[in-house]
This record gives structure tokens, sequence and C-alpha cells, in this order.
């Protein structure tokens, strides 16, 4: 129990423990006296005089506050910089302006040509840091030495703890930024896959859901049968996100005990009947659940106000949960085959939303293309056919991008589906050439039409697509800055975006 009779009769009632607080006072001197006489002077209840015993003890204790010596500080030692400071005054500029894309590439271009950010704009970056995980893992090796020492004498600046340059994998590990434990564990798998698995299990239950999630991520390189027994144990996760994790990682091995199980749930829901037209597959969904879905990591139980149908419902879950290459390899049908005979089906619109969930999640060569396709528009909205996309490589995304170039009422949209078909940060090559001057074309000719402000969704997405677009074809843009008399000065989104292109066609030579 407490030292402190205070805390303990809070702790325990008023009314379960005495009517007057006993025992040694805390602390000593006058604010001491101060509240023993509180605690003995008449009240009409215990309660109250508990209360005023605590507002006094309160008032006394910030009252008394002395912070500590300054000379207690630690200072640090002589700082060896390896990375010459980066020009402070572009810099400035895109740290107070600049979008996440912008910055992003800002410090990646930075790390490529061994600079730094230097010191008067450490705490600015250090914030930004704080307040954007995405920006994060680029950032962290521009800081310098500086930097990082900075950043151990601010708690919310922890992201950035250990992260000096002779960092090895085991600090990393333990301070890093997830990003950079998921690459540390993605780097040791390709040479120690079972080493990297122990290092997770170690720790994955001191880790928050969201963390245990995108480790398990990293388990994909190098995933093999040898990592089942630990992740089949994974499959009985109540949060949400690393239970799926561990399905998707044990659908992904054909010979895993999790697919085999959830084969023998589907086989038999496919039937195979001759017809008129030659052979045909029907598919009726299962009538209920038994008790070996929850061990499996499966809802059995559709969510409150889901729009599903019981039966479709359990078509769903198991759909979502199986590699996309099994129908195939089941049916006989591709991909493109296997979303047109079940657009047909009663069942359709479970099937589509299963398979959208399962590609997602597993590597299924010709299924992104299949579903984006052939799904009908009714099952798969825009967003999710955007998510699609993002799993293609830029020319087929590029292919279908292409036929809204000149649909003016369409060219915003295609601006949101360009963003999100090309992720921050997202490795490999950007936009081709020839798309990127075809898209800055129409952006100068909408504005000399007086039709880019009034645009608002366009507007509303010009500074990001301009961090998005070729490099060497970002010129054209600059006369977005000019325009007659009668139009109103630039606009915020429009000052953005050129700045960003400013920011862009300047850092070749402030990074060489």
């Amino acid at each position: 129990m407490s030292q402190d009779p205070i805390l303990e009769l809070a702790l325990l009632g008023t009314e379960r423990g005495a009517q007057r607080p006993s025992g040694p006072l805390p602390g000593e001197g006058l604010a001491a006296r101060f509240v023993a006489q509180l605690r003995q002077s008449p009240e009409p209840t215990a309660a109250l005089a508990l209360l005023r015993s605590i507002a006094a003890a309160g008032v006394c204790a910030r009252a008394g506050f002395v912070p500590p010596r300054l000379d207690a500080v630690a200072t640090p030692a002589p700082f060896t910089e390896t990375r010459r400071a980066a020009p402070i005054e572009p810099l400035e500029t895109v740290l107070s302006n600049g979008t996440t894309r912008l910055l992003h590439e800002v410090f990646t271009r930075m790390a490529s040509s061994g600079l730094r950010i230097p010191g008067p704009l450490l705490r600015r970056a250090l914030d930004l840091g704080a307040r954007n995980a995405a920006l994060r893992e680029p950032l962290l090796p521009v800081l310098g030495e500086r930097g990082l020492w900075l950043a151990t004498q601010h708690e919310g600046w922890r992201y950035a703890r250990g992260q000096g340059a002779g960092a090895d994998e085991e600090t990393l590990w333990s301070f890093g930024a997830l990003a950079q434990r998921v690459a540390v564990l993605a780097h040791q798998r390709e040479t120690d896959p079972a080493g990297a698995r122990a290092r997770l299990m170690a720790d994955y239950a001191q880790l928050p859901p969201d963390e245990r999630a995108a480790l398990l991520g990293a388990l994909k390189t190098g995933l093999s049968l040898a990592d089942e027994d630990d992740l089949q144990p994974l499959l009985a996760e109540r949060a949400r996100e690393p239970r799926r994790a561990a399905m998707a990682l044990l659908a992904t091995l054909p010979q895993s005990a999790y697919s085999q199980r959830m084969h023998a749930r589907l086989a038999p829901l496919l039937t195979r009947s001759r017809g008129l037209l030659g052979k045909r597959w029907s598919i009726e969904p299962p009538l209920s659940a038994d008790d070996s879905w929850k061990a499996d990591g499966l809802v059995a139980e559709k969510p409150k106000n889901s729009p599903w149908g019981d039966r479709a419902w359990l078509l769903l879950e198991l759909v979502a949960h199986t590699a996309p290459a099994w129908w195939s390899e089941h049916t006989g049908l591709s991909p493109a085959e296997l979303v047109k005979w079940a657009a047909k089906t009663d069942w359709a619109a479970a099937l589509m939303e299963g398979w959208y969930q399962a590609v997602l999640e597993c590597p299924a060569k010709d299924w992104p293309q299949a579903l984006h396709a052939h799904a009908p528009a009714k099952m798969l909205d825009d967003p999710r056919r955007e998510r699609l996309l993002a799993l293609l490589d830029i020319q087929e995304r590029e292919a279908h991008w292409s036929p809204l170039l000149k649909d003016d009422q369409r060219f915003a949209a295609l601006t949101g589906m360009v963003l999100a078909g090309c992720p921050v940060g997202q490795p490999g090559p950007g936009l081709s050439r020839p798309f990127s001057d075809a898209l800055v074309a129409q952006l100068v000719r909408l504005h000399a039409a007086a039709a880019l402000q009034t645009n608002y969704l366009l507007m509303h997405h010009l500074a990001e697509l301009c961090c998005v677009l070729h490099i060497d074809g970002l010129a054209p843009l600059l006369a977005l800055a000019r325009g007659n008399a009668s139009q109103q000065p630039l606009s915020q989104p429009l000052q953005q975006a050129l700045q960003a292109v400013q920011c862009r066609l300047a850092l070749p030579g402030w990074t060489r």
C-alpha cells in the first residue's frame, strides 16, 4: 500500500477507509503542516476533506517546483559530419510549403548526393518527421550527426534515435522507425529466413497490432513451409490486421495445412455439369459455418449493418482468404475467363469482392488485369479499380489512363487516378515521358482557356501531380504563372504547384 495516506485513502475510498487520513505526512515543512491542518479541520464529509487536502498538496507542489539546472544537460561532443550541408534558402522553402511527395523526392535526392539538412533547419525537419510517418524513411539519412543527436533531446523525435551512420541492424531493429525495422527483417530473410522469423517472434507479443501486420509482411521474402508452425498460432489473433497478414502468408503457401483446409472448403461448392454448350461450372455458397472456421481466423458472422446476405458473406470470407491461383488450378480457366463466368452467376458480387480482397493480399498473376477489365462496374467501384491498377506496371496503367487524356469532363478524375496509381515513395520508374508530356500539354491548354482555376478537383490535385510528372518535361508548366490582365492573382493551389515545379527543376543544381 502507498506510504502517502492521502493517496491510500483515495484508492480505498472514503467510505471504506478511515474517516480521516492518518499516518506519516507526505514531505515536511510548512506545506506538510498546512495539509495536516486541513485534514483535521471539521468538514461535512470525509470526501470533501480528502479533496481539499489533495487540492492544497497540488498547489504546494506546483509552487515549490524547482526546474533542473541547465548545466545538468549533456553537452554533445564535436560533430564529425560525413555529408555536406544543403543550401538553406531552397530547402527552407520546401520544408515550409512542400507536399509530402515533393519532400520525399527532395530528401531522397539529397541522400543520393551526399547532402544533409543544415543546422538551422533541423528542428523543422524533425518536426515534419514527427507529424508525417511517410517522410521518416527518406529523412533519416539526411539528418546528419547533429540532427541524430538532437533527436535524443526531445521525446517527440524519438523515431530518429539510434540512426547514426554506423548503426547496425540490431540498433535499427531496437530503435529504428517501422519502415527501417521492416527493411531489417526483409534483408535478414534473404540470407537467414529462420533467424529473421525468430527475431520477429521474440518481440511479437510486445508490438502493437499495426506493427505486427507490417512486420509480418516482411516474411514474404523467403517465405516457405518452414514458417508455417510460427504462423499458424497467429490465426487466433484478436486484432484483424495481423490476423489477415498471417492468413495471407499461409494462403500464399499452397501446401500449407491452412491452404489445404481452405481448398477443401471451397472445392465442394463448385460443381461442373454438361449442358448444351458444353461443360459449365456453377457455385453454391455454404449453408453454414462449422467451429473450424474460427480456428482459421475466418469470421462466420457477418458484421452489423452489412449489405451481404448470410450465405453471400460466408462465400466472400472463403474467397477473400484463398490464393486466387487456386481457382485456375482447380477449374482450368484463366483469370479473365473466371471473372466473366462469375459475372453471370447469382453470387457475382460476393465473388468479385472476395477476389478483389485476395488479390491485394496474395501474389496473383493476371488477376488484377482481369478484375479491372471484366468485373461489372456495379460490383467494383472506381477506388477498387485504382488499387488494382496500382498492382500493374506503369505501362499497363498508362494504357488504361490514356483514353481519358482528351476528355475534359474526366481529366480531373484522371489526375486522381494517376496519383492513386503512383504511391508516395513507390520504387521503380515513374510516368513515361510521352504520357507525362501529354498531361502537361493538357494542363497548359486548360490554363490558356481559363478552365484550370475554376476546376476545384483538378486544382486540389495540381501540386501533387506536378511531383509525379517526368522531371525533364516540367518546363512548359512555368507558363501557368503567366496570364492576361483580366485574370485574378494566382490562387494558393496554383502557387504551390508552381513552387513544386521550380523546386524540381532546380534540384539537379543543388543536389549535384
